[in-house]
C-alpha cells in the first residue's frame, strides 16, 4: 500500500469523525432547543435563538473532548450517559 493509499484513508477517517461531530452538535442543539423553544440570551450585543444558543452549547460541551491526551476518561463518561438512560427509562430523543 503506497503513501498515497493511505494518506486518502487518513483523510477519509478524519473527514467522517468530523462529520460525526458536526451531527451529533446539529442533533444535540435541535433537541434542546425543542425542549426549551423560547430560551434565548443576549450575547456581546447578539440576540441568540434557542437554535443558536444550543449549538454554542453543545460545541463548547463537546469540544473539550478533542483535548484530551488520554481517552479513557470518555469510557467512564459514557458508561455514566448509559447508567443515567437506563435508569430515566432510556434515551430522551423527541
Amino acid at each position: 500500500m503506497g503513501v498515497g493509499i493511505g494518506f486518502l484513508i487518513l483523510l477519509a477517517w478524519t473527514t467522517n469523525g468530523m462529520a460525526c461531530c458536526v451531527e451529533y452538535i446539529i442533533l444535540e442543539s435541535d433537541n434542546l432547543s425543542s425542549m426549551f423553544p423560547n430560551a434565548y440570551m443576549t450575547l456581546l450585543g447578539y440576540k441568540l435563538d434557542s437554535r443558536h444558543l444550543f449549538a454554542i452549547a453543545t460545541t463548547l460541551a463537546v469540544l473539550p473532548t478533542c483535548w484530551l491526551r488520554d481517552l479513557s476518561l470518555l469510557s467512564y463518561i459514557s458508561v455514566k450517559l448509559i447508567i443515567y438512560e437506563m435508569s430515566s427509562g432510556g434515551p430522551t430523543i423527541s
